[in-house]
């Protein structure tokens, strides 16, 4: 059976289609791993965490990067603070190392569980997670929030774009695994 231009065209442009959604999927795979999976899914259940939010806020503080260091001294795969890592081990009654990186990720999602306890929403959790827990509830207890507790503005706009990423990469985690 010999094929039309048209039909091969069509043909043409339905392989090439093929070949760009397999490329999209592999690029949103390689942008968005799933690296320490055994000891985030271990910890996300110990803790009562969302896995996928996990990966999602890790992949946004660090990017996986265990030796990371911020600006402003936040430590490891989480981001942790030095100062929020002793209330964490104090809280906890273990000696943890911010540096391990198993360490860091069983603090991180500890707080993410204890900020989760506090506030009824994920935007106040992420806000919170970026900005401080005395910070989103002074913004709550000024109007910052709706009659449920949600936010419904974040006056921090790096608090903002910080809370809109981790969501975006919160459902393409959900999407893909």
């Amino acid at each position: 059976m010999k094929l039309s231009v048209k039909q091969k065209v069509s043909i043409l442009i339905l392989v090439a289609v093929f070949i760009l959604m397999i490329a999209a999927v592999l690029f949103f795979y390689a942008m968005l791993p799933k690296k320490y999976e055994r000891v985030i899914q271990e910890f996300s259940q110990e803790f009562g965490v969302d896995g996928d939010l996990v990966f999602a806020v890790v992949r946004m503080e660090s990017n996986f990067r265990a030796d990371a260091v911020s600006r402003r001294g936040a430590v490891g795969l989480m981001q942790i603070m030095p100062s929020t890592a002793e209330f964490i081990c104090r809280t906890l009654g273990e000696k943890l190392d911010l540096n391990v990186p198993e360490d860091n990720l069983r603090m991180g999602i500890w707080y993410i569980s204890y900020l989760e306890k506090k506030f009824d929403h994920t935007d106040a959790v992420l806000a919170a997670y970026n900005a401080g827990e005395g910070t989103v509830l002074g913004w709550i207890r000024n109007g910052y929030a709706g009659e449920k507790g949600e936010l419904t503005d974040i006056p921090y706009q790096e608090t903002k774009i910080y809370v809109r990423k981790v969501n975006f990469f919160y459902n393409c985690y959900k999407m893909l695994y």
